[in-house]
């Protein structure tokens, strides 16, 4: 009678486990691809304000 028992609180258990795992797979899940529908395209950044702003542009005119 205690070995039922305590058979049908282990499985108890693990049914909530399961669930409690299958809930925080699916929000995991959501949290990953909602940024990637929310996010713009990188712009390309224009070579002549590269160079100004490293110093790597001409010395001499």
């Amino acid at each position: 009678m205690a070995s039922t028992a305590l058979r049908n609180r282990l499985d108890a258990g693990d049914q909530t486990l399961r669930s409690l795992r299958a809930q925080l797979a699916q929000v995991v899940n959501d949290h990953l691809v909602e940024p990637t529908l929310d996010r713009k395209k990188p712009e390309l950044v224009k070579g002549e304000a590269t160079s100004q702003n490293t110093g790597t542009g001409k010395a001499f005119p």
